[in-house]
């Protein structure tokens, strides 16, 4: 039969075998072991938090980068709306009307380029969506009709760049009735 080992988990200090010199016990391996794993974790969570610090601030770049593009890209666009105003303002006086009207034209066609689009406004009902009332007045047209357009409005798909500012119908005058 086997000598009877006595079982080291149950076994008292003083009975366990002395560590040899050099060698770090149980309890200082585990505890560097930890250690270790926290130092390798510690390290990774820093490393991963300046990637995404550096991830911000390049998407951050980047989207500065695509606005400026996009208002140079507008910008070039009303250039040529400018160069006809400035030709225009030069020429005689029967070719200003002309001259507006195509400024205008090159003006309009820009906006369409980048969806931008007029806020219908004369002749239909008022909508404080898309029109900001600056006055009411008495008319033949029917109670809310718009029935002049001070500025045009904007908008770009379905957000108003700028609202129409109109005139709004209060209807017909009411007769007095005489007393």
């Amino acid at each position: 039969m086997a000598d009877p080992q006595p079982d080291q988990e149950n076994a008292s200090p003083a009975m366990a075998e002395p560590v040899p010199a050099g060698q770090p016990p149980e309890e200082d391996t585990a505890t560097a072991d930890l250690q270790r794993s926290y130092d390798e974790l510690r390290d990774r969570y820093l490393r991963l938090a300046a990637d995404l610090d550096n991830f911000r601030k390049r998407a951050a770049r980047e989207n500065e980068a695509v606005i400026r593009e996009q208002v140079e890209r507008f910008t070039r666009d009303l250039l040529g709306g400018m160069d006809d105003l400035d030709r225009a303002l030069q020429s005689d006086g029967t070719m200003l009307r002309e001259g507006l009207e195509r400024i205008r034209q090159v003006f309009l066609a820009s906006f369409a380029r980048h969806g931008i689009r007029p806020v219908e406004a004369m002749g239909v009902p008022f909508n404080p969506r898309e029109h900001e009332a600056v006055a009411c007045v008495v008319s033949d047209e029917p109670e809310g009709i718009v029935i002049q357009e001070v500025n045009r409005g904007y908008a770009r798909e379905d957000r108003i760049i700028r609202f129409a500012k109109v005139i709004v119908s209060k209807g017909k005058e009411k007769e007095q009735e005489i007393q």
